[in-house]
C-alpha cells in the first residue's frame, strides 16, 4: 500500500504547545504511516533522543502530498515572556507548483481566529 507523503510545519521551540499535530501524528505513527518534519520537536523520553517528529532535512514541502501547519506556527505568544511571536507564510505555500495540499489545524474558537488572522 502507498501512503502520501506527509509534511509537517512545526517548530522546535518547547514552550510552543502544538497539542494540535502532536495527536495527529502519534496517530499516524501507531498506523504506520510515515510523516516528515522539518524540525524535532516533542520529545517521547525524557532520557533519550527520541523525537514524535524528527528533522528531516532530506525531504521539504515541496517533496511531499500534504504540508500540516499547526495552528500556533504563525501566531503564538511566548509563556513566560507574553511575547508576540508572528512568522508569516512560508513562499513554498503559493508557489504554483507545487503539488501538495496545505492543510491549517485550526482549532481556536471565536470570532477572530489565526485562519482569518492578518496577512
Amino acid at each position: 500500500m502507498s501512503f502520501p507523503r506527509i509534511y509537517f510545519y512545526c517548530d522546535p521551540e518547547p514552550e510552543n504547545l502544538q497539542d494540535d499535530i502532536i495527536g495527529l501524528a502519534e496517530g499516524l505513527r501507531a498506523l504506520g504511516v510515515p510523516y516528515y518534519s522539518r524540525c524535532n520537536y516533542w520529545r517521547l523520553h525524557p532520557d533519550r533522543d527520541e523525537w514524535l517528529f524528527t528533522a528531516s532535512p532530506e525531504v521539504s514541502p515541496l517533496d511531499c502530498d500534504i504540508v500540516v501547519y499547526p495552528c500556533t506556527y504563525f501566531f503564538w505568544i511566548k509563556m513566560r515572556t507574553f511575547q508576540l511571536v508572528e512568522r508569516p507564510l512560508p513562499a513554498e505555500l503559493f508557489l504554483p507548483q507545487r503539488r501538495h495540499k496545505n492543510v491549517l489545524l485550526d482549532f481556536l474558537d471565536g470570532h477572530r481566529t489565526i485562519s482569518s488572522a492578518r496577512n
